[in-house]
């Protein structure tokens, strides 16, 4: 019901479209910064024809065919490099860090680690674990 009046996703300021600072940056490590996209935009816009809120769709298939900036809350004009990977895990939950990292790597969903310090207009979210139990899905 959300999406009925929810507002449309903002474009990707200029600014950061033609910041040179971040372009070098994502040339310079381009196996960094792979592109996936496993949905396909034109068939998933097909089935949202009749949904209420046409900017809203439109919004979100352009971000995901060109790229995002939702909710977003900095000032674009400033540049900005932040790494929060300082925060300290306790033992277990780095070990569960390390663990589910050597599993996600291989599978793409994950970068290897490539330097201790980010590159310019890096920006390191805080990263926080929560180990979950697994669970054995039966079939029949």
């Amino acid at each position: 019901m959300s999406t009925k009046t929810a507002l449309p996703f903002a474009l990707i300021p200029a600014s950061k479209l033609n910041n040179t600072l971040a372009i070098n940056t994502i040339n310079s490590q381009p196996d960094l910064f792979k592109i996936v996209m496993p949905i396909n935009v034109n068939h998933f816009e097909s089935l949202l024809e009749q949904h209420p809120n046409c900017p809203l769709v439109d919004s979100i298939c352009h971000s995901l065919q060109e790229g995002a900036w939702p909710f977003v809350m900095l000032n674009p004009k400033d540049h900005m490099t932040f790494n929060f990977s300082s925060h300290i895990l306790n033992d277990s939950a780095t070990l569960f860090m390390q663990e589910q990292c050597d599993l996600d790597i291989p599978e793409g969903q994950y970068s290897s680690s490539f330097r201790m310090e980010l590159l310019p207009e890096m920006y390191s979210p805080p990263i926080v674990a929560v180990p979950k139990p697994h669970y054995e899905f039966v079939t029949d």
